[in-house]
């Protein structure tokens, strides 16, 4: 039987001994699925500030693209139609240049047009607001500010829950009145860049490098402090709280740091999204290494996507979709050459559409969005693209791309019929009232 670190074992060992690499995540559950079963990995992105459909994709069709064109005067990422790319079986719709890497994996890629949150409640009028139903899976009608992951997470000890900090749109809090969350609450990390204490590596929490020196200290002080028998230091208590449940996870952070993915230094460009991305990697290729039959949630925000009319200007479109296609298309390549390309889906979601054209300000919240759905079990390639593209004649009178799908219908899909997950336990009671699940025809060859 393999010896448990426990997490004094750990500091007393990383702070004699040099480690080297990036650490990863692993959170053991009670119960598992039935043997035989392979892992299911769901890393959720949540494009934060309301990212525009056009943004990712426009009309091939040139009727359709003059129109639109015309209610966004010189501010389209493409002259003309035929400098997007082409995702060809005659779909009509091109992806931003950018989101070049993203070509490739067509054939196991679901474009789901004029998407929403939840469309029973219409345009929300803030971010946050929208961000939470996004979120939440519905309006805070409970009192609780409780995600749809973490409600999968109280119900299922079978499925493990990782958020990322970086965004408030990722939130994974749970029900403490639930005893797993109020015994184990969802790990909430950043991007586990290091630093160094007595030559070790650590990662950098609590915002990043920029409090290193302090995360630092408290693990030094923790490491040295003498609590009263059995009972936890208020240096611990002060840690563990910091890092709303991260610190049991460093019982397994040792194990991880081992388990480099193929492209491992494919991601190192720089930015926060392409290393999250990296560490959900390493973490896949951590249970290629220790076979489970155990389920993983992935929860992470990218913002930026606020532009209002500001799609060229720095750190706009072209710059947001060249990280956001770079970082995918490595993440694609890399659980492919891993082998487990059938083991996991990718799903993005924004909090609202915009408007197709500029209220004096930029375009405004509206309604209609993308979601992009990616994984080797997804049907793409003729079913690339599901949902209507707008004619020309709605591209020039409408105001709003209208939501014609509610994004929760399509998540249940995947919780239904890919992770093997009821998706009542995300949506319950009266949420799951307010959507349809339709017939997506999402996915192929799955085994039950």
């Amino acid at each position: 039987m393999k010896k448990q670190f426990t997490r004094r074992d750990f500091l007393k060992a990383a702070l004699a001994t040099s480690a080297s690499g990036m650490f990863g995540l692993a959170i053991k559950p009670s119960t598992a699925l039935a043997a035989g079963q392979p892992f299911k990995v769901l890393v959720k992105i949540e494009l934060l500030g309301g990212c525009d459909s056009h943004c990712i994709w426009l009309p091939t069709n040139s009727a359709k693209f003059a129109a639109l064109n015309a209610r966004r005067p010189g501010a389209m990422f493409a002259a003309n139609p035929s400098q997007t790319l082409d995702i060809g079986y005659s779909q009509g719709i091109g992806l931003h240049p950018n989101l070049s890497q993203l070509i490739p994996h067509i054939p196991h890629t679901r474009f789901f047009l004029n998407t929403s949150n939840a469309k029973s409640y219409g345009q929300s009028g803030s971010h946050e607001d929208a961000q939470n139903i996004m979120t939440m899976g519905t309006k805070d009608f409970n009192g609780k500010f409780q995600g749809w992951t973490a409600r999968i997470y109280d119900s299922d000890p079978t499925c493990q829950l990782i958020g990322f900090l970086g965004s408030r749109g990722a939130n994974v809090n749970c029900d403490h009145n639930v005893q797993r969350c109020a015994e184990s609450p969802p790990p909430t990390v950043d991007t586990f860049e290091t630093f160094k204490l007595d030559g070790v590596n650590f990662p950098a929490s609590m915002g990043g490098s920029n409090n290193s020196k302090y995360v630092g200290d408290v693990i030094k002080r923790l490491a040295e402090a003498r609590p009263a028998a059995q009972q936890p230091s208020n240096v611990e208590k002060e840690f563990d709280g910091a890092l709303r449940g991260l610190f049991p996870a460093i019982d397994e952070f040792a194990r991880t740091v081992t388990f480099q993915s193929p492209l491992y230094s494919a991601y190192n460009s720089g930015n926060y999204f392409a290393r999250q991305l990296r560490n959900i990697a390493m973490k896949i290729k951590q249970l290629t290494m220790e076979p489970t039959s155990e389920r993983f949630i992935f929860s992470l925000g990218y913002g930026g996507f606020d532009l209002h009319e500001n799609w060229n200007a720095p750190y706009g479109t072209p710059e947001l979709m060249t990280t956001i296609g770079s970082a995918l298309g490595i993440f694609m390549n890399d659980i492919q050459a891993m082998g487990v390309m059938d083991d996991v889906v990718v799903m993005t979601s924004t909090e609202f559409g915009r408007t197709l054209y500029s209220n004096q300000v930029g375009t405004d919240h509206g309604e209609g969005s993308t979601t992009i759905v990616m994984g080797g079990r997804v049907k793409g390639g003729s079913n690339a693209v599901y949902g209507d593209i707008l004619t020309a004649s709605e591209f020039g009178s409408l105001m709003n791309a209208p939501s014609r799908i509610d994004n929760r219908g399509i998540i249940s899909s995947i919780l239904n019929d890919f992770m093997g997950i009821d998706h009542t336990l995300a949506f319950p009671g009266p949420i799951a009232d307010e959507f349809t699940i339709e017939n997506y025809n999402l996915f192929t060859g799955l085994v039950a």
